[in-house]
């Protein structure tokens, strides 16, 4: 009996998370540290975007320091100022997470008492390889305008 062409398998491409694992590696990282990252990062844009936000916002510590300075520092919070010195109203930081595109990352928003200067966020976010939830810390203060 003669055997049919033999069909190759297609090669899978690598799962985000495997992916994820590989870059980290190729840093030097452990991988939730890089993973954290890109999370902080992407509030960060989301909340540059929010009409109420935007423009009004400086991040500071370890985020500017890894984009600005190339630092191999990494953030595990998101620490911001309010360039001008004026209180942040928090339902503005809340509409900024919970806009369609914010539901990819962010599940929930508790916004923290408020301080006399400054606010702050515990944001539950998914993880971008998949498994529990990610929470990131956000800190704006108003105290010192820039």
């Amino acid at each position: 009996m003669a055997a049919g062409p033999l069909v190759k398998a297609k090669p899978t491409s690598p799962t985000f998370r495997a992916e994820l694992k590989r870059r980290a590696a190729d840093l030097g990282l452990a991988s939730e540290d890089l993973e954290r990252a890109l999370v902080v990062g992407q509030i960060a844009g989301l909340l540059v975007k929010d009409p109420g936000l935007k423009g009004k916002l400086a991040y500071k510590g370890a985020a500017v320091l890894r984009l600005v300075e190339k630092s191999e520092r990494l953030s595990r919070d998101l620490d911001s100022a309010d360039i001008r010195g004026e209180r942040i109203d928090a339902r503005l930081v809340v509409r900024a997470l919970g806009t369609a595109e914010a539901k990819k990352v962010v599940l929930r928003v508790v916004p923290n008492r408020p301080g006399k200067n400054s606010i702050s966020f515990v944001v539950e976010c998914r993880r971008l390889g998949g498994g529990a939830t990610m929470p990131v810390m956000i800190t704006i203060n108003w105290s010192e305008p820039f």
